[in-house]
């Protein structure tokens, strides 16, 4: 009868209006379950690459309505993080080259040095070793411009200790 017609009626629409919502909230579900698991993917690609070295790396969120507040905090929390780990680390490595430089530098100056010293302490050593030989006579003026030999080096060698002590 009417009523009964009326009924149905009002039941199928009902039904067909549940079906409507259900529908609405799994799709709306959806959509922020994948936007949300897009927001995380690339946290985790962030982090990866952060891991790997690359400090330059930034997250690129991909905002909407969807978007949870957490999510975007923690997307700009890491990439002011990031930029503070790459000014550190370019800091760091500029740091690093100089003690390179430093180390070459005291290097070099060990290996001069350490020739510089050892040029008049083997003239000294050679001329005190010809002037000791028993084997063989050495007249009175090799043995003076021997002896004058051995006092020029070790002056020499006083003025370069001297030098290398002011420094």
């Amino acid at each position: 009868t009417l009523t009964d017609a009326t009924i149905n009626k009002s039941r199928f629409k009902i039904i067909i209006m549940i079906l409507f919502v259900a529908f609405s909230i799994l799709a709306l579900g959806g959509l922020h379950a994948y936007y949300l698991y897009i927001n995380i993917r690339q946290l985790f690609k962030a982090i990866m690459a952060v891991t790997k070295g690359n400090y330059k790396r930034q997250i690129r969120l991909l905002k909407t309505a969807f978007t949870p507040y957490e999510i975007a905090f923690l997307a700009l929390e890491f990439n002011r993080m990031a930029i503070e780990i790459n000014k550190t680390y370019v800091q760091l490595d500029k740091k690093n080259k100089e003690l390179n430089m430093m180390n070459e530098f005291q290097k070099n100056l060990i290996d001069t040095v350490s020739h510089e010293l050892r040029t008049p302490l083997t003239n000294i050593q050679g001329y005190t070793s010809r002037l000791l030989r028993q084997d063989i006579v050495i007249d009175k003026e090799t043995q003076e411009k021997s002896l004058k030999i051995i006092k020029e080096q070790s002056e020499r060698l006083g003025r370069m200790i001297e030098d290398l002590l002011t420094v």
